[in-house]
């Protein structure tokens, strides 16, 4: 489980009171100390939040249009904007007894995959052979370029590079929060460690099995424990691994290049099928991979999200990362619907099934439950 722990800073009492409300204890504070937890036997992480987490959260709320770039926000539209208006938690749990998901869903779909959906995706030939799927494809506006100039060397210059995958925003827009892209493949492995060393990346979280009921999901991109591998210019050193519990594998692992090394930790989560969802006695772990997605991207250590065509358990995930985030506040306003249209305007078919439609929300009462906000 994952508890919060405060830390009082006197000099800035005045201008930051905040109310936390984790399980049953409401804590007052500037800095929250994060610790994940696993079993016994898993090491604790310490991470302190930061002054900007808690001036973020002073506006709990996330809808109406995507800034800048939003093709699909319809404020003129009446029934567009009853499923778009965030509510508050208490409307909110009135109101899902009435709600229809396989609806919402297609009307969703309807509202983000049109023609000027499909006019920004990229879709230039010489890049098909570096994508997964034919039809997951990346946004042009979004899409994941190296924000850091490298002195290395590749095979194929630099300003070409290309990897299937888009920058999604955190809450109240904070800018490229997090990176969700496809699972590698043999041909992308070198770009992806290229996108992580380039992209100040410390977080990687690995939503699929290699291989799943006979189909490959992803190649192998790092090596085993103990083990070191050469991925273009960067050397992969997977140092240690841990398993807890039994479908959660997190690995330890040194990624250097030339003369400067950094730690990145990757998690594999094993337990999500693809197209699949997950139990609600599941949800502690999705819970705990949130919120260490979202520390990391809120100290500037972007996290990578990936399943195989990073998209459906990446974009349902996502979604997760922005509730946990909202929900920290009691005075929350929340709109899955508005959630997940907003992803989708980021990167293409975030979320491919009503049921991981339908499973946002069965977290998002699970959250309002564990906080005993009802």
């Amino acid at each position: 489980m994952i508890t919060f722990q405060v830390r009082e800073q006197e000099e800035e009492r005045n201008t930051f009171k905040q109310y936390l409300t984790v399980g049953t204890k409401e804590q007052e504070s500037k800095n929250v100390n994060v610790r994940e937890r696993g079993n016994n036997d898993h090491k604790h992480q310490s991470i302190v939040y930061n002054k900007y987490y808690l001036i973020m959260i002073q506006k709990p709320q996330e809808d109406g249009p995507l800034q800048p770039f939003d093709l699909s926000f319809r404020g003129d539209d009446q029934r567009f904007m009853e499923l778009e208006r965030a509510q508050n938690i208490q409307d909110f749990v009135k109101s899902i007894g009435k709600r229809n998901f396989e609806y919402e869903f297609q009307y969703l779909r309807q509202s983000t995959e049109t023609k000027e959906h499909d006019k920004q995706l990229i879709k230039t030939v010489q890049v098909q052979r570096l994508n997964r799927y034919t039809n997951i494809l990346p946004f042009s506006h979004s899409i994941v370029k190296p924000e850091v100039q490298s002195t290395n060397k590749f095979s194929t210059p630099r300003d070409k590079f290309y990897i299937n995958a888009n920058y999604i925003k955190g809450v109240n827009n904070a800018e490229k929060q997090y990176i969700a892209t496809q699972g590698p493949i043999p041909e992308s492995v070198d770009d992806f460690w290229h996108m992580i060393w380039t992209n100040n990346v410390g977080i990687v979280i690995m939503l699929c099995a290699l291989c799943d009921r006979g189909r490959i999901q992803c190649e192998r991109y790092w090596p085993n424990v103990g083990q070191k591998a050469q991925f273009g210019p960067y050397e992969v050193n997977s140092i240690s691994q841990e398993e807890t519990p039994k479908t959660l594998f997190r690995n330890r692992i040194i990624l250097k290049c030339q003369d400067e090394q950094r730690e990145i930790i990757h998690y594999q989560w094993t337990g999500w099928i693809d197209f699949g969802v997950v139990d609600n006695n599941q949800f502690k772990i999705l819970d705990m991979l949130a919120e260490i997605t979202n520390v990391a991207g809120l100290q500037n250590k972007r996290p990578v999200i990936h399943c195989s065509a990073g998209v459906g358990r990446t974009g349902t995930f996502l979604a997760i990362c922005h509730l946990k985030q909202l929900l920290i506040n009691k005075e929350a306003k929340i709109s899955v619907f508005s959630i997940v249209r907003r992803l989708r305007e980021q990167r293409a078919l975030m979320i491919q099934t009503p049921e991981q439609y339908q499973m946002v929300y069965r977290y998002t009462m699970w959250v309002i439950e564990n906080l005993k906000y009802i």
